[in-house]
């Protein structure tokens, strides 16, 4: 915690050195990061969040977004490899628009790399992706539904 800590100080000290809003709003603009954007927000409000509040938001917020990240990409491989002819449609898909697609870049090892033109292109893929989220979201539902009484589905009332 002492190198986040640092980080938030040093921040706080180069905004604090800024002679104008404009000098500010550069820094902002340049380098624009959760940190930065947190630690700005809360210099500019009365009720703004505490250093160990902004600390606990990106620990939080690290922790989540690696651990969701990881829990998904887990799932749709999970989900390739038990559903082989699944699996055989995303290669023959990623094939073919590797193969007849202008958008990608082929170095000189001639291994064909997709380009982020290429991506929309993938729909069989994303479909799976999609899918396979669906089916094993990367996070636990804090809002489960329960009845509270009985209920007759058969009754027309």
């Amino acid at each position: 915690f002492d190198t986040l800590n640092n980080m938030i100080e040093n921040i706080q000290q180069e905004f604090l050195e800024k002679d104008n809003v404009d000098d500010l709003t550069d820094v902002i603009s340049n380098q624009k990061t959760l940190l930065r954007l947190l630690i700005f927000a809360s210099m500019n409000d009365k009720e703004g969040m505490t250093n160990d509040e902004i600390k606990s938001n990106c620990i939080g917020l690290g922790i989540g977004g690696n651990d969701s990240t990881a829990s998904a990409v887990n799932s749709v491989f999970y989900f390739l490899a038990k559903h082989q002819d699944q699996q055989d449609l995303v290669r023959q898909e990623i094939f073919d628009i590797l193969s007849n697609s202008d958008d990608n870049n082929e170095n000189n090892d001639g291994i064909i790399r997709p380009t982020i033109d290429t991506l929309p292109k993938l729909n069989y893929l994303s479909q799976f992706i999609k899918e396979s989220l669906r089916l094993n979201p990367p996070f636990i539902s804090t809002f489960m539904r329960t009845c509270n009484e009985d209920i007759d589905i058969y009754s027309n009332e």
